[in-house]
């Protein structure tokens, strides 16, 4: 079988097919995926399951000792921020960090996809997480990285940086790296994305957060419910699931109106706030590589009933997988035999 087979896929997709075959990661991570569509498939936040203890597995480290805390009680009293670098990652869009907000107040931890580490990316970010309340803005909390301390500059608020080199002193924010991380691996691996789809892996877990974790040990209810005074109004859907949306101007008489299409997420206006706006990527994406990819932004999408929720791309390679291990099992007839 050539490295093409019978899909031509996009790039980086064929290197995580074979990792995944040769890996025979089916059996346990799609059973645990599909045995039943509940809410830790969202988040996989204190959930345990098989997809978690794959992607979060990580070395033993020493857990900080636990402490009394005075925590802020307005949004925007206390904004701490920093950079998730996946530089190394060949992702769609080219982009290389994503930026991590978090408003001590409404336990909101936001995401932001950028090209470079420059003043000007960080601000437009920060500005969008604040909304409304960027002029109640009363400190910011980061690491000694330049673009952050011009940016406390910039926004004229009070700034409390980290000591350097010592990074106990930042340890609740990294606690955030690495909190969204494993949220993004696990949503990877749950609907078998490739790795360039991470950024917007990372704003779905995001979304997730706004939209579900309510902080019972300070008796918070949900970001959302605590910034906007509502729940969250949108469908809640997992990464990756499968999706039908309705194009600008499909008004075809014979064909369906509703094209396949994979989830990628929910579209936040400034302040994170929800419109009924989704993100998704057509499915013929996956099927033609010389398709460029194109991420689609509509409120005309329409999700599956529960009972009949999947994940395509997993359904794909599931199905591929079985072709490999057919043809391992029943090996073709070499040509010099059949023309004996």
């Amino acid at each position: 079988m050539t490295q093409k087979g019978v899909l031509e896929l996009p790039y980086g997709f064929h290197t995580f097919v074979v990792d995944v075959i040769k890996g025979n990661l089916f059996s346990d991570v799609e059973a645990e995926a599909n045995a039943s569509w509940k809410p830790n498939l969202l988040t996989h936040l204190n959930c345990g399951c098989k997809i978690c203890k794959i992607a979060k597995q990580r070395r033993k480290y020493a857990k900080r000792s636990q402490t009394d805390k005075t925590y802020a009680t307005k949004i925007a009293e206390k904004v701490s921020f920093d950079h998730i670098n996946y530089k190394s990652v060949k992702t769609i869009g080219k982009f290389k960090y994503s930026l991590l907000c978090h408003d001590e107040a409404s336990n909101d931890l936001g995401t932001y996809k950028e090209k470079s580490r420059k003043t000007e990316e960080v601000e437009r970010d920060v500005r969008h997480f604040l909304g409304k309340n960027a002029t109640e803005l009363q400190e910011l909390f980061s690491d000694n990285a330049p673009e952050f301390i011009e940016l406390g500059k910039n926004l004229r608020s009070n700034h409390t940086l980290s000591a350097p080199r010592r990074p106990t002193s930042n340890a609740r924010t990294e606690r955030f790296v690495e909190i969204v991380g494993d949220g993004a691996k696990c949503n990877l691996l749950q609907s078998m994305l490739g790795p360039e789809f991470l950024p917007f892996a990372i704003d779905h877990f995001s979304a997730m957060w706004l939209a579900t974790e309510a902080h019972e040990g300070r008796g918070l209810k949900t970001p959302y419910e605590e910034r906007h005074g509502v729940p969250f109004p949108g469908k809640l859907q997992p990464f990756g699931t499968a999706c039908t949306y309705v194009p600008d101007g499909n008004d075809d008489k014979a064909n369906p109106r509703g094209l396949d299409a994979v989830f990628l997420g929910y579209y936040l206006q400034p302040g994170r706030i929800f419109d009924h706006q989704y993100l998704c990527v057509d499915l013929r994406y996956f099927l033609d590589s010389n398709r460029p990819f194109q991420l689609i932004r509509t409120a005309n999408i329409r999700f599956p009933e529960e009972a009949d929720q999947k994940f395509p791309i997993a359904a794909e390679l599931r199905q591929m997988q079985r072709a490999v291990d057919f043809f391992k099992a029943n090996p073709p007839t070499p040509m010099e035999e059949l023309t004996k």
